[in-house]
């Protein structure tokens, strides 16, 4: 095993913080894209049946990254708003659907 400095070693936190905030982000993004594609799916304009809607995963509580996934330097704070901005996409899609 190579030894290794604690500048690397500094170096080495600083590159997994950044990879981590990336994640965060990507986690975030995609929190609301699965939001938005259930919520017009479901609804009824979306030209399914009741039956074919698929089952929706993401509801109220769902507002913001979990405390727990956060990280005091590389992911401070929940962001929240999930929410708002799934019910913006999901109107989008249903605008998309429609072919307006």
């Amino acid at each position: 095993m190579t030894r290794m400095t604690v500048d690397e070693l500094l170096s080495a936190r600083d590159t997994a913080g950044r990879r981590y905030a990336a994640a965060i982000a990507e986690l975030r993004a995609a929190m609301v894209d699965l939001s938005a594609i259930e919520h017009a799916l479901d609804h009824r304009d979306s030209g399914l049946d009741a039956m074919q809607r698929p089952v929706r995963t993401f509801t109220g509580e769902a507002d913001a990254i979990p405390a727990s996934l956060l990280h005091p330097i590389y992911a401070p704070e929940a962001d929240g708003g999930i929410n708002y901005e799934a019910t913006i996409a999901r109107d989008g899609y249903l605008t998309r659907l429609a072919g307006n």
